[in-house]
Order: structure tokens, then sequence, then C-alpha cells
């Protein structure tokens, strides 16, 4: 009997051997050692939000947007990153590196693939891994703008925008999307990872993240390279009409979900309502199709196994929540 699942199966894990895994998992094992939960395990708000890859890579593009208006981020970055070209002396160009991008890309949702679903040992290692490069991102960047990355008042907001950018996706994309006292729940799990990459006093409800973020928003700016930045996710098909498609509607999701003030730094417009709603619903319809034809990355079944979860896919995504 065919099987509906089998041909996105092997689409999105071919695309995500050929971006992610070949490159930033090798070795790494995820269904060992037997019986190791890792830090959150089965029934998690953490696994549930980030069980939906598509919508995890969403998110992330959500968070890199609101942190491009941040100064010291974006000093930050354009000293370090390997998102930029780099001229003779190191110095950033402000042209996109295709390459940089998607390693950055890779080394990023690998890392939180890691730390949600790999056993303890590799979500401890890779903590400290990205917390030893934290260390070394100091610098003086334009206008003589201070930036630290150990810095508590910089890293927290940093924390916050990556906090706020996961759940306000997964409400708003998840085809089963946690809310109220359950999506709280998600907030005070995830600052496990931020405590182990060096955060403390990190904001822990969905109020508290908004308000961190909410205090810096008077000095947040237009990004240097806008232009640039809009068109990293078209990148490689800027001039195929039809397969930029999906790219221009991701990154209209992207800028879609970002606060209004940097909605403002950033230009966009979201343009006829009823168009807007359009697009909000066929991307949620994509999202549906991928969690329910798709399934899950190896990555995640082999987690399922290790912490002995003995259920389908769907049951997996559906979680025993407290009522609001």
């Amino acid at each position: 009997m065919f099987n509906p699942r089998h041909p996105l199966d092997w689409m999105f894990d071919a695309i995500f051997e050929r971006d992610i895994r070949r490159t930033f998992f090798p070795g790494v094992q995820f269904d060992t050692p037997a019986g190791d939960r890792g830090w959150f395990g089965p029934g998690s708000a953490v696994w549930h939000v980030f069980g939906h890859h598509q919508v995890t890579l969403l998110a992330l593009g959500v968070a890199a947007a609101i942190e491009s208006t941040y100064p010291e981020t974006e000093a930050a970055n354009n000293d370090h990153s390997r998102v930029w070209k780099r001229d003779e002396h190191g110095k950033s160009t402000g042209r996109l590196s295709v390459r940089g991008n998607r390693v950055r890309q890779g080394h990023t949702m690998s890392f939180f693939l890691g730390c949600v679903f790999g056993p303890s040992e590799v979500a401890e290692k890779l903590c400290r891994t990205v917390s030893a490069m934290h260390h070394r991102v100091k610098g003086t960047g334009a206008g003589g703008l201070v930036y630290d990355a150990d810095n508590p008042q910089i890293f927290r907001w940093n924390y916050a925008t990556l906090a706020w950018a996961f759940a306000t996706t997964h409400e708003k994309y998840h085809p089963h999307p946690l809310r109220g006292r359950d999506l709280d729940r998600f907030y005070r799990e995830f600052t496990r990872i931020g405590e182990a990459l060096g955060g403390r006093d990190l904001p822990a409800t969905k109020q508290e993240v908004w308000d961190c973020l909410r205090s810096e928003f008077h000095r947040l700016k237009t990004p240097d390279h806008l232009e640039t930045y809009s068109v990293a996710i078209v990148q490689g098909v800027e001039n195929h009409r039809l397969r930029r498609i999906l790219p221009d509607l991701f990154h209209w999701a992207i800028l879609d979900l970002q606060p209004p003030v940097v909605q403002q730094l950033v230009h966009f417009e979201r343009g006829n309502p009823l168009a807007a709603e359009a697009r909000i619903q066929v991307l949620k319809g994509l999202c549906k199709a991928m969690a329910e034809l798709g399934g899950p990355l190896k990555e995640i079944q082999a987690a399922q196994r290790r912490a002995k979860v003995q259920r389908g896919y769907a049951a997996a995504q559906t979680l025993l929540l407290s009522p609001e």
C-alpha cells in the first residue's frame, strides 16, 4: 500500500542531510545512551516546540531579524560573523557570503537540536563550546560602540529574542501550539539552555520575556545592511520567479512576526489585510502538511527511542497539557 509520508519524508531528510547532518552531526549519536532523557525529555514543552523543525527554522529567521536591529549585536556580527564577506583586512564588506550564511544556519540549527534532543553529554558539550566562542566576541564597532557577548545585559536581551522568536512563531504556525500556562512552561524549561551558556536571572515567562525586549526598544536602529538582510533568505533563487515563491513567503512571515517597532525600522509593509491573511493561512497549511506527511527528523526519532518513547509521531506531538 502506498505510504503518503514517504516522499516528503525522503525530501526533507535529504535536504537536512545535505545542509546540516553531514557537516554538523558527524559522530553524534542521538539514540544512545539508552534511557538518557536528555535535558528535557518526552512530554516537555521544549520537545513539543522544537519537534516541528520547519517552524524552528522560521523562528531562527525571526530571531535574526530582531537581533539585527540591536546595536551591539549587529556590531558583533559585522566583526565576527561568517555571514559577511571580508576584505583583505578582515573587515566586513556588507555583502552576504552565501556559504558563510549556510554555515551559520547549520551551526545554529544543530546547536538547538543537540541541546533539545541530544543526550545530556551532547547538550553539555555543545553549550561549553558555544560559551567558549562567546568569550571571544568582544570589540569596538563603528562610532566607538563597545560590545561584549558576556555582558549580562546584552546576553539577557539576545536570550529573550530567541525565546520570544521560538515561542511566538510556534504559537502562530505550529499545527498544535501551546497556549497560556503551557507556553509559559516552555519559557521556564528553555532557560536551562540560557543558563548553561552563562546567563543569569533570565526571563522565564511570556510576560517577562516581552518586558525584557521592550526595555531596549528605544535603543534599536535600522540595520546597516538592511538591503542585504532582506535578500538573504532568497539567496540563490533571486532571479527565479517560481523558485522564490516559498522563500518570499517565509521572508514576509519573518517580518510579519516582528514587534511593531522593528517593522518600522526595517520598513515592513504588511499590505492588504486579506492578502496578508491568505499568506498566513497558506504557510499554516504548509506547516501542517510538513508535520503530518513529512514526519520528524531522524534525530528526533532516535531521541524518542533513546528515551524509550514507544509511540508514533502523531502521539508524540500531543502533550498531556494542563488547562489554561
